[in-house]
């Protein structure tokens, strides 16, 4: 079992160094640093709504660590006066193509640089795309098929005839 976490999180663990991947989130590009077990992501370039509330290149948007398989951490949602971000709970797992989703409520209202409630919306999923395509390789299925030949057309078949009775041949009839 553990061979096998092992290998589907390739994209996002190594053994010793820390090591640097690029990274896209809706077409926005980061960092994803590596060392062992733990993650950080951060902005490579934060988009121009971003930049507006003070948030720089390199800002740190994710860290965390795999526990068990399930990567549990922290993301950073971002709001005026505070451009380091408000920390909140959030965990993850690699899908089936390789992409790092994380998964928490977001803070729907925040005071002091602190969220004072969190909800579930569209910027409660974050899916991370590694650069340069999938962390594993294609699957036979995934691999274009050959298509199949047409099946041959088999011959009418025939309704079977029906066949006469002679009258006397009807048990409810009268012979004579």
């Amino acid at each position: 079992m553990r061979r096998t976490l092992l290998l589907i999180f390739a994209l996002w663990s190594v053994a010793a160094s820390a090591q640097e991947r690029r990274v896209s989130m809706d077409g926005e590009q980061m960092t994803a640093t590596v060392s062992g077990d733990h993650i950080e992501i951060r902005y490579v370039s934060p988009p121009v709504a971003l930049r507006e509330l003070g948030v720089s290149a390199d800002t740190l948007l994710v860290r965390g660590q795999w526990e068990a398989g399930i990567f549990t951490g922290e993301a950073y949602a971002f709001a005026p006066g505070c451009p380091a971000g408000v920390p909140y709970p959030v965990r993850g797992m690699v899908d089936q193509v390789g992409n790092l989703l994380v998964l928490g409520p977001s803070p729907s209202s925040i005071k002091d640089c602190k969220p004072e409630a969190l909800a579930w919306t569209a910027s409660s999923i974050l899916r991370f795309e590694p650069v340069g395509g999938s962390a594993r390789p294609e699957r036979k299925s995934e691999v274009k098929a050959k298509p199949k030949p047409k099946p041959k057309p088999r011959p009418p078949v025939r309704p079977a005839q029906p066949q006469l009775r002679q009258p006397w041949e009807n048990q409810w009839q009268w012979r004579w």
